[in-house]
C-alpha cells in the first residue's frame, strides 16, 4: 500500500463514520420518537460525532506510525546491504525511528540533520505511545507527557489536550500525511546526495 492510498483510506473511512452518525440521527427523528427517545438520540448522536472520528484518528496515528516504522527499518537496511556495512541495525541500541536515525547517521553516513521532518515524526511516535498503550489518556506526570502536551502547545492545528486525553483535530490526518509525505521525500533526496558523495559507493 502506498502513502496516499493509505491516506485516502482514512479520510474516506471518517467521512463514512459521520454518515453513519447523520444517518441514525435523521432516521429516529423522521420516526417521531418521544421526547425523551429523541433528547437520548440527540446525546447519542453527539457522542458518535465526537468519538467515531477520534476512534479513527487513533486507529490512523497507529497504522500510519508502524508503517513509517516499516519503511525506514527496509530503507536502513537496504542501505546496509548497498553499502556491506559490518554493523547491522540490529547491532544498534534502542527501537524504532530513534535507532534508525543513529544507524543512518553514525553508520551510513546519510545527513538527516538536514531533514527537518525527522523531530515532528520523533513526536507523533511519542503521541502514538499514549494511544496504544493508555488509550490517550495522560495520567502520569512525567517527561513523556510533557512532551505530548508540548506538541499539541506548538502544533494546535493537530488538536489539544482534553480533559487529560489526547483529542486530534479534523485536520490531523490531512496536515500530519503531508508531513509525513515530505519526510520520506527529504529522505530520499538526502539518500540520493549519499549515493553521489559515497567514495565506497563510487569504488
Amino acid at each position: 500500500m502506498t502513502l496516499t492510498r493509505f491516506y485516502e483510506l482514512y479520510g474516506k473511512n471518517e467521512r463514512y463514520l459521520f454518515e453513519i452518525a447523520k444517518a441514525d440521527f435523521d432516521s429516529g427523528i423522521s420516526e417521531h420518537l418521544a421526547e425523551h427517545d429523541r433528547e437520548n438520540l440527540i446525546d447519542l448522536y453527539s457522542e458518535r460525532r465526537e468519538e467515531l472520528p477520534q476512534l479513527n484518528r487513533y486507529s490512523y496515528i497507529l497504522c500510519i506510525i508502524a508503517f513509517s516504522e516499516y519503511k525506514l527499518h527496509q530503507f536502513a537496511e537496504g542501505t546496509s546491504a548497498l553499502k556491506n556495512t559490518s554493523i547491522k541495525l540490529s547491532d544498534i541500541n534502542g527501537r524504532g525511528i530513534r535507532r534508525t536515525r543513529i544507524f543512518l547517521e553514525k553508520v551510513i553516513g546519510i545527513n538527516v540533520n538536514n531533514i527537518k521532518e525527522w523531530d515532528f515524526i520523533a513526536s507523533l511516535t511519542t503521541v502514538r505511545n499514549f494511544i496504544a498503550h493508555n488509550y490517550g489518556l495522560l495520567n502520569s506526570d512525567d517527561e513523556k507527557r510533557k512532551k505530548v502536551e508540548q506538541f499539541f502547545q506548538n502544533n494546535p492545528e493537530f488538536g489539544s489536550i482534553k480533559n487529560s486525553k489526547i483529542a486530534f483535530s479534523d485536520q490531523f490526518i490531512t496536515t500530519s500525511s503531508k508531513i509525513i509525505n515530505s519526510f520520506f521525500k527529504s529522505l530520499y533526496t538526502e539518500f540520493e546526495t549519499w549515493v553521489s558523495s559515497d567514495q565506497d559507493l563510487q569504488a
